[in-house]
């Protein structure tokens, strides 16, 4: 006989623990979970309030991928990524183009959805875009103060930089990957 699972933290049975409010709105659950395999053990789930996916920026401009230098306090250490962003927009071309500008100061003069991942995670579960964005003019504006620091590096070094530790958060690794599987990194 096969268990079926519990949905975990967010169900009926489980616990809220913390509530934030403001731009995006999270929940902290606390729940049991039982694995098909009967397994059983309390989750904590991180669930951002929001309908809508996070984006990842996949930025070229002449064979170059933008990567920005953000401090990361759950890893307590800075990050070379791609830029990305909570979804506040069902669009995420238009999203991706305003996270882009936020973060940056960089426009986007064309935007696409190249695909999309699962975080399926139990701490932070969600659906994130990846958007490929065409950077013309590289004159920069304002920017929201949330990057350190932001450059380019040709497309082809990011197997390098992956395999070297350089590049290693989750959303970047997944992003590349995506974009990968369309040829675009060659």
């Amino acid at each position: 006989m096969t268990a079926t699972p519990t949905p975990g933290p967010g169900a009926p049975d489980s616990e809220l623990v913390y509530s934030s409010g403001g731009e995006v709105p999270l929940e902290l659950w606390r729940g049991p979970v039982t694995l098909p395999s009967g397994l059983s053990y309390t989750g904590h789930a991180l669930r951002v309030r929001a309908q809508h996916p996070g984006v990842v920026i996949y930025a070229r401009h002449a064979g170059q991928v933008l990567l920005v230098r953000s401090w990361r306090p759950a890893v307590g250490r800075e990050l070379w990524e791609l830029p990305r962003g909570f979804g506040t927009s069902a669009d995420a071309a238009a999203e991706a183009r305003r996270e882009l500008r936020e973060e940056t100061g960089l426009t986007a003069s064309a935007a696409r959805v190249a695909g999309s991942y699962v975080t399926d995670s139990t701490l932070l579960p969600g659906e994130v875009r990846v958007v490929v964005c065409d950077v013309d003019d590289l004159t920069a504006g304002d920017t929201d103060g949330e990057v350190l620091e932001a450059r380019w590096v040709p497309a082809v070094e990011l197997s390098r930089m992956v395999a070297a530790g350089e590049l290693a958060d989750a959303h970047s690794l997944a992003a590349v990957a995506v974009v990968g599987s369309e040829g675009l990194t060659r």
